[in-house]
């Protein structure tokens, strides 16, 4: 296991412990109430002991509870040590990971780390659950989601910042990175920003999907790649682990 994955499995033992010693306390209690609820002296006077011992016990393991747990998350994360955590438990269940740029990518997933805000981002939706092997497992349960944006529906928004560009004409070569500065142009809500990297992605799985033809049969895309700078190249980890460099898209007329 890694820091942070021990330091809360820790935490959890002691929040264990110290709810166990609780719960004595508050069988005690109702013991005494019950005691009291009928007269018998013997049993309450009993209670109140046991009670005072078990109050005693249960302030203790409250304060192991909290000053077991010291874990500078921001730190952590910012030097990059909680990426790898998470490629680690990746690994060990079976599930394939890689970083890119400080993104964890778990092909269709996009994992951003928020240190600050000790929360993960999963594409767009903010989680505050970031136990490694508690990450992990959403990310697997999303990778089993049926794909919402569509290789379709994404062909067609290509197609249309394509034509923008060209001014309608096809036939041309247009830089990708030059398309995605269009899409970014479009209103979204609050920090919804469409980034590189959810580009990139959206590029791969069109590209694996072979679906390159708009339904409507009157285009075709083709996407290349090319010895652009890394500056212009739109660049994404496969499922395989291989780097996928995508440089320009043509779209032709069938």
């Amino acid at each position: 296991m890694g820091e942070l994955e021990d330091a809360l499995a820790r935490t959890e033992r002691d929040a264990e412990l110290a709810a166990g010693t609780a719960a004595r306390l508050l069988r005690l209690l109702k013991r005494a109430q019950s005691a009291a609820s009928s007269g018998n002296l013997g049993t309450m006077e009993r209670a109140f002991s046991d009670a005072d011992q078990a109050l005693a016990e249960a302030l203790e393991s409250l304060q192991v509870l909290r000053n077991g747990w010291g874990f500078d998350f921001e730190g952590y994360a910012t030097r990059g040590a909680f990426v790898e955590e998470i490629l680690s438990s990746a690994r060990a269940a079976n599930l394939t990971a890689y970083e890119s740029d400080g993104v964890v990518l778990a092909f269709p997933v996009l994992l951003r780390v928020l240190p600050a805000e000790r929360a993960v981002r999963f594409d767009k939706a903010r989680a505050r659950n970031v136990r490694p092997t508690a990450v992990v497992r959403e990310i697997a349960r999303l990778q089993k989601r049926p794909d919402r944006l569509g290789t379709s529906r994404f062909l067609k928004t290509l197609l249309k910042a394509y034509l923008v560009e060209t001014g309608g004409v096809p036939g041309r070569q247009v830089r990708l990175s030059r398309i995605q500065e269009l899409l970014t142009l479009l209103p979204r809500k609050g920090d919804e920003e469409y980034t590189r990297q959810e580009f990139a992605r959206d590029l791969y799985r069109l590209d694996r999907s072979n679906e390159l033809v708009t339904d409507d049969e009157k285009y075709r895309c083709k996407l290349a790649a090319s010895t652009g700078t890394r500056q212009n190249l739109i660049q994404v980890v496969g499922e395989d682990g291989r780097t996928r460099d995508y440089f320009v898209i043509t779209v032709e007329a069938t």
